[in-house]
């Protein structure tokens, strides 16, 4: 594997301690001659075998029973006896393909890299580097296909087993990049890496628990490995488990305390849990090992804006992009808060400023160009902000949120034709997302009609898929309350609810919809002379039930406010609507205490005191259609 160079500016990263493999069956230690990773090493593990994998100290044992690497006892090394080249075991037993067919079930999986020779190493190393030349130029059909025939010859081969998944993962085909990942773990069940990369693949496809269950096999398979424990955690933070990325993350930065990337994780945990000061702490631990590090003084710099240290946060920002041009976070951090405090040139001139510099890098500069698009807008210069937009997708052209609001700018300039073929254009580059589906269903039920957007939302469920997918439902059902379906209207938010139970603002409109078709259903009865069944079907429901099984109309939309407080206990719309329930029922009393709430939480957000998780976001609703005209 290939020493990373040191970067410019930085201390020169430290050697890590030799890897040592240890076969208990012949009691010999067998050091990895690559020092640093198990990529491009293969080991074939016999079934009842120990196998010592570790960076010293502390050694782990760990034994394959039933198919699975288990971690045992610390042993002593005895650093005697080299191992051959490709760091194969030499009882050469078979046990490495149960161990990949217990974890990774339902693929059908050649059998483990035999070991290789030095010649042959040497060997596969050419065809590596001529695949990976072919790949720089651009046709990945062809690289493909170098890539396969050289795993062919040579499935020992750690690196292309990673670039052939890589190929698939830039083309968006997950299920592709996890089949090539499942053949290579064949081939190389000691490779930790590979393990990551298919708990990173199951992570990018929603599977959780599928993710959880192989990053912890290459924990087992290498417990000094951080980049395990930087992903891990960064999936169970996502997922709402502060605790266990916090444990996650503190173990890596045990075994490799030096980790910028681990000291950032950990800042960006702490600083979201509402502890500044432990998130200041860890992140300046971190500086104090690798002051030129754009990425820790970028996140210092959210944490003293969000304790309104503006010009702190300033500085911080002016460290990160002098220390390192091309980090873009920086440069749109900076702009936002520009932009916040009442500056849009100088929030214009870092946007710009962060682009032209990320572009020479070839840095991910999406989120400037649609920043810097969307300050326009809201400077009332549509002009401008087409402008930014057609040069940010020939920049980005399969930039699929770009697309999506570039769209939306059209549609509301009243260029509904153009909009809609933008829309189609990415969604020909990814049908699954969701957001698409929802621009184009609005844009066709402002410019044709409810019938033709409930026919894109049909279509738009049925292939989207993750994060949006609880929006586009609600679209859909909105528009059927507008229609006055409310049996299809009830049955959409039922959905939308249950594919993101904590988006408050869903459960909020479930909540005024109840109310308003309750309302409306009672005062039609209260004129034909009909009892109400408010009071009936609040004295039946049972305790602690759910309100969409048994209840009227105004229990199921309390429990929704009440659903969409908890969601989100600062949002004072919710607060508000509850009370405006409560009052429309009589019930001054509890009324007052929510209206009370929802007041203190207004005055609360327009002076800065809860700061949100990202506090230089703010909503942004762009203009009505023609109203630019």
């Amino acid at each position: 594997m290939e020493t990373p160079r040191a970067k410019r500016g930085r201390p020169p990263p430290r050697a890590a301690p030799p890897l040592t493999f240890v076969a208990a069956l012949t009691g010999r230690a067998i050091p990895h001659p690559s020092c640093t990773s198990f990529l491009g090493v293969g080991l074939r593990v016999g079934g009842g075998d120990a196998l010592l994998l570790s960076r010293c100290p502390p050694p782990l044992l760990v034994r394959v029973v039933g198919g699975r690497m288990l971690p045992r006892a610390a042993v002593a090394v005895d650093p005697g006896t080299r191992p051959s080249r490709d760091g194969h075991l030499p009882d050469g037993g078979g046990g490495s393909a149960a161990t990949v067919r217990a974890l990774l079930p339902g693929h059908v999986l050649p059998a483990p890299a035999p070991p290789a020779s030095e010649k042959e190493a040497m060997e596969a190393e050419l065809a590596y580097e001529r695949a990976k030349a072919v790949e720089k130029g651009g046709d990945i059909a062809a690289a493909r296909a170098a890539y396969e025939s050289l795993l062919a010859t040579y499935p020992s081969s750690g690196r292309a087993w990673m670039r052939l998944a890589l190929l698939a993962r830039s083309e968006g085909d997950i299920t592709a990049q996890r089949a090539v990942l499942c053949r290579a773990l064949a081939a190389l069940p000691a490779n930790a890496m590979l393990w990551q990369a298919a708990a990173d693949a199951a992570k990018a496809a929603g599977d959780l628990a599928e993710a959880r269950r192989l990053f912890a096999t290459a924990s087992e398979v290498d417990p000094a490995l951080p980049s395990v424990y930087h992903s891990w955690g960064s999936l169970e933070a996502r997922a709402g488990r502060p605790a266990e990325a916090r444990r996650l993350f503190t173990a890596g930065l045990a075994v490799a305390p030096s980790s910028a990337r681990l000291h950032h994780a950990l800042g960006v945990l702490e600083d979201k849990a509402g502890r500044p000061e432990a998130a200041r702490a860890v992140l300046r631990a971190g500086l104090a090992m690798e002051p030129a590090n754009a990425h820790l003084h970028h996140a210092m710099g959210m944490v003293e804006y969000k304790a309104g240290r503006r010009a702190g946060a300033v500085e911080c920002w002016r460290r990160a992009t002098e220390v390192d041009p091309h980090h873009t976070p920086a440069w749109l951090a900076w702009g936002q808060a520009e932009e916040l405090a009442g500056r849009p040139d100088q929030a214009a001139a870092h946007y710009a400023a962060g682009t032209r510099w990320g572009e020479r890098r070839g840095r991910r500069t999406a989120p400037l160009w649609a920043a810097a698009a969307t300050l326009e807008e809201k400077r009332s210069r549509p002009a401008a902000a087409d402008a930014l937009y057609r040069a940010a997708t020939v920049a980005h052209p399969r930039d699929v949120g770009l697309l999506c609001s570039w769209g939306k700018l059209k549609a509301c300039t009243g260029d509904v034709a153009a909009a809609r073929t933008i829309f189609q254009r990415g969604l020909a580059i990814d049908h699954t997302c969701a957001y698409l589906w929802q621009s184009l269903g609005l844009l066709e039920a402002k410019a044709v009609g409810p019938k033709t957007a409930a026919a894109v939302y049909e279509r738009g469920v049925a292939a989207a898929r993750g994060e949006g997918v609880a929006a586009l439902l609600h679209a859909w059902a909105a528009l059927e309350w507008k229609r006055g379906n409310d049996a299809a209207a009830r049955t959409l938010f039922d959905r939308a609810v249950s594919a993101d139970p904590g988006a408050a603002w869903i459960w909020l409109w479930y909540g005024q919809f109840e109310a308003a078709v309750g309302a409306a259903a009672m005062g039609a009865d209260q004129a034909a002379g009909e009892a109400s069944d408010v009071v009936d079907a609040v004295a039946d429901t049972p305790a602690g039930s759910d309100p969409r099984a048994y209840g009227g109309w105004y229990e199921r939309a309390q429990h929704y406010f009440a659903r969409a407080v908890n969601a989100d206990p600062a949002d004072a719309s919710a607060w508000r609507a509850w009370a405006e329930l409560d009052r429309s029922r009589g019930r001054e009393e509890r009324a007052r205490f929510r209206f009370c709430r929802a007041a203190q939480l207004t005055s609360e957000a327009a002076f800065g005191a809860g700061a949100s998780e990202y506090p230089l976001a703010r909503p942004w609703t762009r203009r009505a259609l023609n109203e630019w005209n």
